[in-house]
């Protein structure tokens, strides 16, 4: 994208999370998988019955050599040619995208992973006049987590005030990012709206956007991606952590003046820190699937998790108790299993500051994931799963098969995908999830897979008040917040240009409208 386009502005979007939920603790088999300050080397249950999974000469398809390597390279996963043949196909898509990211982004003279690197811009937060701006890869530069204060801003639906801090007391940053071809669609929906009503899911579309590109001189390094926006949280590396263990970056991040423990206010200085990724959102197009798959992944640190069901190989159901021992980077007292107890949030982002919430001292939260599979306890999460437990046994059952094949040290080996959803047969999404969707709003845009999706170093707020769909009275998901519906009409939309679907196109929009205005105002008085 040309700098006449798009301004050149660093940019991390700072979110603040927090859980208020409640649980209990009721299971009778206990399968542990906590974490030690020395990672082990499985804590899935290995037990679980194998139905979704990846073949040998698939997985080694995937990398550039044709073998898998230690920390290889990935090809992106082909978006253009996806073909939706149940849940596991779309888990195999997120793992895909997911080591292809997380690759050594060399291949396109970037840095050490492919979102340092001209394929993707960074977005920055949203400024006084609603609009946003990105930022173009430039080799040798880090992904900045330095932050504008007074453009400071939360994403509606992904983070409240509230400040997500680690078991250091170390702040979570985020930066979100979006593809060549989403830049490309930026452009073109810049200049004439008419030609963008939906993210690209065909090879027709996607001519459009090349023969775009190409006649404006725009690169598209991996156009068959289709459109991908992403949002990543990352945290300083501190204390037990170890580098080896995650995908890390060098970065510029915020310095506070902390000697009021209450409230931290913000230096104007910057210091290099070494930050780790600790969660992931992928967000894409693919054939059939304008609304996109909206995919998520952990680290193994993060936090331990609630109660939760999966199927073994016998057929059984079996109740994994809730995670009470081990480290963790989000919870220094994973003893206390009780989600009303945890999840609370001492910290909040108010008038360019970090203060303690009702004056109390700012200090780490203990954070549980509630749902560790993205699908509520109690009720039928999809058409295609009939339980929770089968649900649940799809996802740790790729992630068995995905992590068993990377070889040696592959640091991505640590990290863990939560689960994907999407809508059936991409329709647009209607903001309901179908554990409690009425059977028209199934078919026409509640979220479907893992219907109850979150991340806990993102959607903390977002999350149940319990694993219980019927103690927690609702089910949210990401298209809770990212769908639109017409308010007249009350028919849902795809189109990106209307805040809704994607809460950065259209700020992204204006912003090149903006430029625009002021090129041919230049062009004017000349």
């Amino acid at each position: 994208m040309t700098n006449s386009i798009i301004k050149t502005l660093v940019a991390i979007t700072l979110v603040a999370i927090t859980f208020y939920n409640c649980g209990d603790n009721n299971s009778t088999n206990k399968a542990k998988s906590s974490l030690s300050v020395s990672l082990p080397e499985q804590t899935l249950p290995q037990d679980v019955t194998v139905s979704c999974s990846v073949d040998d000469a698939t997985f080694a398809s995937w990398f550039a050599e044709g073998k898998a390597t230690e920390n290889g390279f990935v090809n992106p996963a082909n978006s253009v040619a996806f073909k939706s043949d149940g849940n596991c196909s779309f888990y195999r898509w997120s793992e895909q995208m997911f080591l292809w990211l997380t690759s050594n982004g060399g291949k396109y003279k970037g840095g050490s992973t492919v979102m340092e690197s001209p394929v993707f811009y960074v977005v920055s937060t949203e400024s006084k006049d609603t609009t946003r701006d990105l930022m173009p890869y430039k080799k040798g530069d880090a992904l900045d987590a330095a932050i504008d204060i007074a453009k400071m801003g939360t994403e509606e639906g992904q983070a409240t005030n509230n400040v997500l801090l680690d078991r250091n007391g170390n702040v979570v940053y985020y930066i979100t990012m979006v593809n060549d071809v989403y830049a490309t669609l930026l452009n073109m929906a810049a200049q004439d709206g008419s030609t963008v009503t939906k993210f690209p899911s065909s090879q027709a579309e996607l001519d459009n956007i090349t023969a775009f590109a190409k006649a404006k001189n725009l690169p598209l390094l991996e156009p068959n991606a289709l459109a991908i926006e992403l949002k990543t949280s990352w945290v300083k590396i501190e204390g037990d952590m170890k580098k080896e263990d995650f995908v890390t970056i060098e970065s510029d991040i915020p310095v506070y003046d902390k000697k009021n423990d209450t409230l931290w206010t913000l230096t104007g200085k910057t210091t290099r820190a070494t930050l780790a990724l600790v969660g992931m959102h992928i967000v894409g197009s693919a054939a059939g699937h304008p609304e996109m798959i909206w995919s998520t992944f952990e680290h193994k640190y993060n936090a331990p998790n609630a109660k939760y069901q999966y199927v073994n190989k016998e057929g059984k159901v079996v109740d994994v108790n809730p995670d009470d021992s081990g480290y963790w980077l989000f919870n220094n007292n994973p003893q206390d299993v009780s989600i009303g107890n945890a999840n609370k949030s001492y910290a909040e982002f108010d008038a360019n500051t970090i203060k303690g919430i009702d004056g109390v001292p700012i200090k780490p939260s203990n954070t549980i994931r509630v749902l560790p599979w993205g699908c509520v306890y109690d009720k039928q999460p999809n058409g295609l799963n009939k339980t929770a437990a089968d649900a649940n046994s799809e996802v740790i059952a790729i992630n068995n098969s995905v992590i068993s094949k990377l070889a040696g040290k592959d640091v991505r080996k640590n990290y863990i995908f939560i689960g994907s959803t999407w809508t059936f047969q991409g329709a647009p999404p209607n903001g309901k999830s179908y554990p409690i969707a009425t059977d028209t709003e199934k078919k026409n845009g509640a979220s479907i897979g893992t219907s109850a999706l979150a991340n806990s170093t993102m959607e903390t707020d977002f999350q149940l008040k319990s694993p219980e769909v019927g103690r927690a009275t609702s089910v949210r998901n990401c298209f809770t917040c990212h769908h639109h519906t017409d308010t007249i009409t009350k028919i849902p939309s795809l189109d990106p240009k209307i805040h809704g679907l994607s809460h950065i196109f259209m700020p992204l929009m204006k912003e090149l409208k903006i430029e625009r205005s002021q090129l041919k105002e230049v062009k004017k008085k000349k």
